[in-house]
């Protein structure tokens, strides 16, 4: 697909379980396989080759985003296809460079735009901070 419209209302909460690498197993059948978070609230679970149990939460709640954590791919259940745009803000862009880095171990990214991320990987529960000056990351 070349461009996925869904993308454009997308506002991640700044402590979203896909953060912590502790939630990285399906909330419903605990595999940590092939594991969705959903990019519109906290749900984490398997994709359609295991349980579907992400599927079922699309069908139910109607979010149409989630990111595979471990590969960092998006899929829009909408749009039935993989995005591969992103949103004016680079929402995708910066969640990829902080979920490579916590994979990575490392703890702390920083974008061109000044944004700096931060996850606290062995102090549960992790926290994703953005640090903007006096203004709140949103």
């Amino acid at each position: 697909m070349d461009r996925c419209k869904h993308v454009g209302r997308l506002r991640l909460a700044p402590d979203h379980s896909i953060l912590n690498p502790q939630k990285w197993h399906c909330v419903d059948c605990n595999t940590s396989e092939s594991i969705w978070a959903c990019l519109g609230c906290a749900h984490v679970a398997c994709g359609r080759y295991i349980e579907e149990h992400a599927l079922q939460h699309f069908q139910q709640q109607h979010h149409p985003l989630a990111m595979e954590v471990n590969e960092l791919y998006v899929f829009c259940y909408l749009c039935d296809d993989y995005v591969l745009n992103d949103n004016a803000t680079g929402d995708l862009k910066l969640l990829r460079s902080t979920l490579s880095a916590i994979q990575s171990q490392r703890y702390e990214v920083t974008t061109r735009s000044g944004r700096t991320l931060r996850s606290a990987l062995l102090a549960p529960p992790m926290m994703l901070s953005c640090h903007q000056g006096p203004a709140s990351c949103s």
